[in-house]
């Protein structure tokens, strides 16, 4: 029962103690002399201890992985940038520590990590959440993604959903940006990361030039999102240029001839594609290819992965990106003038 102490008059009489309280507040519930206040049976108490623990999770989370970096550094081994914490990565990093003990450290600050998260699904974007308020900065961003996505789904809202997903997908994309500064990888100093959700940009451009009802105007966002894929197809061939052996690992081993034929097989596309784009030499073409060679990459590689380890956040999530990426060139291909 939860009572108010202004309306139980015998409260305020004579000394004021704990145990002289609990006997008053004894006696007047035996005679049922207590006056009950209403405090709801439905409140926001769950919900506030969910966001606690959210936050928590957050800020450990956090904490670990800035005591992995401070334990290579220890040892004199750079590891600026995000790949550190890769789960691709990890035994390669590993074994730069020679003494087993700091090793076996190192191995269970991982296991904590991925006991509470996996950093590889949060890893770009972890620039947001240091920022003051990131938390709610970041809950802000991906609840307007996900009504962008619902937005975009009808025609009334097509226009609204596409100017939200705009602003959404360049915070996502400049967040990238000091990674790509502090890469210590080939792949991120050149931008991987960034460019897959510029990518993303760019189809929400598209989005919005196809609703723009002034013709220049329409063409000049259409303009923007050509080139700005056509940039992201240059990116995507240099990932593949400078990590061949991680390319080629991708490929399912069992489609003839060999992994590292469609590794490079898909570099020469990526780069022939990026050419028809940037110089509109049939780039609705193009980006339809490229569309069709992501679509099969993400059925081929991804989800077989997500099959075989269904719990590692890392394969849901590039998974998720992949196909993300081939509705953003699928977008742009369709737009009517460009």
């Amino acid at each position: 029962m939860v009572c108010d102490p202004r309306k139980n008059a015998l409260l305020q009489d004579g000394s004021k103690s704990d145990r002289i309280d609990a006997r008053k507040l004894a006696e007047l519930l035996r005679g049922n002399q207590l006056s009950p206040v209403y405090h709801g049976d439905h409140g926001v108490r769950t919900l506030k201890e969910l966001a606690r623990s959210y936050l928590t999770l957050t800020q450990d989370l956090t904490r670990v992985m800035t005591r992995i970096k401070a334990l290579y550094r220890t040892w004199a081994i750079p590891c600026s940038g995000t790949r550190v914490y890769g789960a691709g990565q990890r035994s390669e990093w590993l074994a730069k520590i020679s003494q087993a003990g700091v090793q076996l450290r190192a191995e269970r600050l991982y296991q904590i990590a991925l006991m509470w998260h996996d950093s590889d699904t949060w890893q770009n974007l972890q620039q947001i959440w240091r920022l003051p308020f990131g938390t709610l900065i970041g809950g802000c961003l991906m609840t307007a993604q996900i009504a962008g996505g619902i937005g975009i789904q009808y025609p009334r809202t097509v226009r609204l959903a596409s100017a939200v997903l705009c602003v959404v997908y360049l915070c996502f994309s400049l967040a990238c940006i000091p990674d790509i500064i502090a890469a210590s990888n080939i792949y991120e100093r050149y931008g991987g990361s960034f460019f897959l959700f510029f990518s993303l940009l760019c189809s929400a451009i598209a989005l919005y030039a196809a609703t723009e009802a002034n013709a220049a105007r329409a063409v000049v966002f259409g303009r923007l999102a050509r080139l700005g894929l056509g940039i992201c197809a240059i990116s995507f061939t240099l990932g593949r240029i400078l990590l061949p052996r991680e390319t080629a690992h991708l490929v399912p081993k069992w489609i003839p001839p060999n992994q590292m034929f469609w590794a490079i097989l898909t570099t020469v596309a990526f780069g022939l594609a990026a050419i028809a784009i940037l110089m509109n030499r049939q780039a609705r073409l193009a980006m339809r290819l490229m569309t069709l060679m992501l679509a099969l990459f993400g059925v081929m590689v991804w989800v077989p992965h997500l099959i075989a380890h269904p719990k590692a956040h890392f394969n849901w999530s590039e998974c998720v990106l992949t196909f993300l990426v081939t509705g953003a060139a699928w977008v742009v291909a369709d737009l009517k003038s460009f």
